[in-house]
């Protein structure tokens, strides 16, 4: 991957990560250690399925539109299909926290967004 883009997922890791933190620390201050471990559980879900279609969408070098829309799709298929498995995952490990889980990982969707508002790459 080309330097522009390995500092701007770089940068988007760091930017999903903080608030994601903040909020995990609200957590524990008002619901306890465990709604603060799937606040962050949460958080890195978001994370991790973020960097997935990045790695996957934008990967390559060169590529042409139909080559960029098949990367596009292949990694909007795998995100679903990771968040159904983290999700399940997460629920699982954490019972009784999905609220919490899922206020991490909309947290991330959040700076995302913004992200992609903004132009910061």
């Amino acid at each position: 991957m080309e330097r522009k883009r390995l500092f701007f997922l770089r940068k988007m890791v760091v930017w999903q990560l903080v608030p994601t933190v903040i909020v995990a620390t609200i957590f524990m201050m008002v619901s306890g250690k465990m709604a603060a471990i799937a606040c962050f559980s949460g958080g890195l879900i978001g994370v991790a399925l973020n960097v997935l279609v990045f790695v996957v969408s934008l990967g390559g070098d060169e590529l042409t539109p139909e080559q960029s829309l098949k990367r596009m799709f292949r990694g909007a298929a795998l995100k679903f299909m990771l968040a159904v498995v983290l999700f399940g995952l997460a629920v699982y490990v954490l019972p009784h926290q999905f609220l919490a889980i899922l206020t991490g990982f909309c947290t991330t969707l959040i700076v995302y967004w913004v992200a992609l508002g903004k132009n910061w790459a």
